[in-house]
């Protein structure tokens, strides 16, 4: 039987945390879902843990022949979905029980082809909200709010409506930024994207190996790439480009592990990309 919501967890050794994503998405108080978890070849114990998983009915579980990656574990996700809507939730974050309900009733009663809430930063005892944000918020431009730092969007903060997904998927050329990248085409391809200010999702920053703590300026120029077809503005985007590029600069100028030779080849390679970026159509 179909149902409304087809919920999507990528797993790469995270069977410390499993559980708890699990729970926050079974006690949810919207039960019209699918819950498919995809492991992308843990080598912790996860995948087998799950096989004996006490809620083991409850969700559908598969296997990766090899390890691909996050965004090709995503991908294969969105493959096997059959949904009206989709959201993702990663293995080491969890959500508030209202997460589904409120975001699924603010998406149909708006109609909100791709809605993103605020979440909160989990460090030890502290939540700390993402951003500030008092009501509903229209998002047409990604680019502008990715200037001010205001990512409205994260991979366990979402609810997308399949049918504007379509054929987009995240690049699994790229081993960070990828979901930024599929933001920015769903709000370049979406009728309606927006943010609510309710804090519903919970972004773990204890995690080893947490994404949020492996930032790598030098890989602007593939990235940026990636997030050039997608510009809806061209101002903001070449405004995003260029803070990107002089984070980029800083980063490799000031570190004390790079040769000057190869500081001056990821310089270079930086500029060349940045302008091609801005002067080509």
């Amino acid at each position: 039987m179909k149902v409304s919501v087809s919920v999507i967890v990528p797993l790469f050794n995270k069977i410390d945390y499993i559980d708890r994503c699990i729970s926050s998405i079974l006690g949810q108080s919207f039960t019209d879902f699918e819950l498919i978890i995809i492991d992308d070849q843990s080598s912790d114990g996860s995948y087998e843990y799950l096989l004996q998983h006490p809620s083991a009915e409850s969700f559908k579980l598969v296997r990766q022949p090899e390890n691909q990656g996050v965004s090709a574990t995503r991908n294969l996700g969105l493959t096997l979905a059959k949904s009206e809507y989709v959201a993702f939730l990663d293995a080491d974050d969890y959500w508030h029980p209202d997460f589904l309900s409120t975001m699924h009733r603010i998406a149909r009663m708006e109609d909100i082809d791709f809605l993103g809430c605020n979440y909160n930063y989990v460090k030890g005892d502290q939540q700390i909200p993402a951003f500030s944000l008092s009501k509903m918020k229209l998002i047409s431009d990604y680019f502008s709010n990715a200037i001010r730092r205001e990512i409205p969007f994260t991979s366990s903060s979402v609810l997308i409506k399949r049918a504007v997904i379509g054929e987009l998927r995240f690049p699994d050329r790229l081993n960070h930024g990828e979901d930024q990248v599929f933001w920015a085409s769903l709000v370049a391809h979406a009728q309606r994207s927006a943010v609510i200010p309710d804090s519903l999702a919970f972004y773990d920053t204890d995690v080893p190996g947490s994404l949020c703590k492996q930032y790598d300026p030098t890989r602007f120029p593939s990235y940026i790439v990636e997030m050039k077809p997608y510009r809806t503005r061209n101002l903001t985007f070449v405004l995003y480009s260029l803070k990107l590029l002089i984070r980029c600069y800083l980063y490799i100028f000031l570190s004390r592990d790079l040769k000057v030779k190869t500081k001056f080849k990821f310089g270079l390679d930086a500029t060349k990309v940045f302008i091609d970026s801005v002067f080509s159509r």
